[in-house]
């Protein structure tokens, strides 16, 4: 360690309640570039991966629950419910022109009663015909999932023995999916006959709204089009024909979460900016003081045989000091905090929230709060070049 960084660190420790304030400033600084850079990145990643996620080109629900937005609840925010509307129905859509993939799922939310271990989200889906769930079942269980086992999700408790009770059944658990960032995370995926049986059960129990024969109805049916026929066409189609339900492209369901995604992004950005453009003033003007009031001390140095170029690699090296402690500092404090923010903004948006994975999670951030103490140097390093080169005589003459 030279001279100049010597002197660095003793002033750094020395001149303490300068550090300290400077310090906060620039940790305040890092937690805000990298709080407001995740939550834009995880809002994006979190829709991308719904889009994947969804694999149909067509939903169709009961219209009464497209009103209410019961589909999107259940999709994005982990709530629990359930609807059904006439099977014949499926029948009918199933053989109108232009569909190359038609599968039905059905839903049932689980009370918390003693009849259940906990409330939880379930999803039937028909083996013979699905395409949406099983290519992501896929990679975490390779075999066919027989009656009375699920799939959980990644949020879904599961007890030691690996039961889960729902409707006086036990289900054994026999995989746990990969995360996605959405409501599916919350969810426990079963087979038809499964799901069937569940159904009967919470009728049995009489805790089910619907009086309903589990074989006549479904409660959502997904469709894949033919390259090169009109999902708009399609969709409207089906509107005109069945009145009791809604056909929704996915892009348009879609669209609307990417309307409440980019707003909440472009707020959160705008917040981020203003924020870090005021704290980078108040920094600069408490940094100019601190100057100010060292130009005696520098005039000194100069006396002794400090160069200018001397003088400001000191200074250069002070703040290297208080911006790196600041960047750690800045950095384990945003990155807890912003891990509890999750569940917040899933909960506040009801848009999907996730990270790609807590590498690029730190990574992005990280990157985001070092950009963003180089330019904070850039900006600072106009104030003591400007001091250091103030005259020495100037300077004697402002102390006597």
């Amino acid at each position: 360690m030279n001279i100049l960084q010597k002197l660095s660190v003793a002033n750094t420790f020395h001149k303490s309640r300068r550090t300290v304030y400077l310090t906060a400033l620039t940790i305040f600084m890092c937690f805000l570039m990298f709080s407001g850079t995740t939550v834009v990145m995880g809002l994006h990643n979190g829709l991308k991966q719904l889009q994947n996620r969804l694999g149909a080109d067509i939903i169709v629900i009961p219209k009464k629950e497209a009103q209410k937005h019961s589909f999107e609840g259940i999709l994005y925010s982990g709530k629990t419910g359930y609807f059904y509307f006439n099977k014949n129905i499926f029948n009918e859509i199933s053989d109108m022109e232009g569909i190359n993939n038609i599968t039905a799922q059905y839903y049932l939310a689980s009370v918390g009663a003693d009849c259940c271990f906990t409330e939880v989200q379930l999803i039937g889906f028909d083996p013979d015909t699905d395409f949406i769930v099983k290519p992501w079942l896929q990679k975490n269980y390779n075999r066919q999932l027989l009656k009375g086992e699920v799939l959980s999700g990644s949020d879904v408790f599961i007890p030691d023995n690996g039961i889960l009770k729902i409707y006086n059944n036990d289900l054994k658990s026999v995989g746990i999916l990969e995360r996605t960032g959405t409501g599916l995370d919350s969810t426990v995926f079963v087979d038809m006959e499964t799901l069937k049986t569940l159904l009967r059960s919470s009728i049995d129990l009489g805790l089910n709204d619907y009086n309903v024969s589990p074989d006549d109805v479904v409660s959502s049916v997904m469709i894949k089009v033919k390259d090169g026929y009109s999902k708009f066409k399609l969709t409207k189609e089906i509107n005109k024909r069945f009145k009791e339900v809604k056909a929704i492209e996915n892009q348009d369901m879609i669209k609307g979460f990417a309307g409440k995604l980019d707003t909440a992004a472009i707020v959160v950005k705008i917040v981020v900016a203003v924020i870090w453009i005021m704290s980078l003033l108040v920094m600069h003007i408490y940094f100019s003081m601190s100057l100010n009031e060292r130009k005696k001390e520098f005039a000194v140095l100069k006396v002794l045989g400090f160069t200018n170029k001397s003088i400001y690699a000191m200074i250069l090296y002070e703040l290297l000091i208080i911006f790196s402690v600041s960047f750690v500092l800045g950095l384990l404090m945003s990155s807890v905090w912003g891990l509890q923010l999750k569940t917040y903004l899933e909960t506040r948006l009801e848009v999907p929230f996730m990270y790609e994975s807590f590498s690029s999670y730190i990574l992005h951030g990280g990157v985001a709060v070092a950009v963003s103490l180089l330019l904070s140097l850039i900006f600072l390093s106009g104030s003591f070049i400007r001091t250091v080169r103030m005259s020495l005589f100037s300077v004697l003459r402002e102390v006597d």
